[in-house]
């Protein structure tokens, strides 16, 4: 075999490489965020409390924050994210870590005031969440949760 010609494809292979490990970012990992310094996507507020925030990583590889899961659920319904796209993530309010939204639990609490007064926690733990959740709200998944949030702002509206 002619070794120049083996080294010439070698190269080409590992450029080839190189260029799709930097040229597709991952999506399927949770956001960056850095409490006090990033701001919400939706409301434009600093993100100072990561126990309420959520959000995603695009397809550049930037991560892009929520303040509060109600920012999320408004972000999601006029820009199509839920339907398609990376996947979201919220923070667990209890453990601190990052689960993705259609893994977690939703539920309406009221006695932990949030950022934008939406008033919803997420939980990784379906009895934690069913414990803590506001008697007649019940837990959410990640779509009623959306709906909940919509419909509740568009009735809120309405009533004005």
């Amino acid at each position: 075999m002619n070794t120049a010609a083996y080294s010439v494809r070698t190269g080409v292979a590992a450029a080839a490489l190189v260029f799709l490990a930097c040229g597709s970012a991952r999506q399927d990992v949770p956001p960056e965020l850095a409490a006090g310094h990033d701001t919400c996507l939706e409301c434009g507020m600093i993100i100072n409390e990561l126990r309420f925030a959520s959000g995603y990583v695009d397809g550049e590889g930037t991560s892009h924050g929520f303040d509060d899961l109600g920012c999320l659920a408004h972000y999601c319904r006029s820009h199509g994210l839920a339907d398609s796209g990376p996947d979201l993530w919220v923070m667990d309010f209890h453990e601190r870590t990052w689960k993705r939204a259609t893994d977690a639990w939703f539920v309406r609490c009221d006695s932990m005031p949030t950022p934008m007064g939406y008033g919803f926690v997420a939980l990784g733990d379906s009895l934690e969440a069913g414990r803590i959740a506001v008697p007649g709200t019940g837990r959410l998944r990640f779509d009623a949760f959306r709906r909940h949030v919509i419909e509740d702002q568009t009735s809120a509206a309405t009533k004005e």
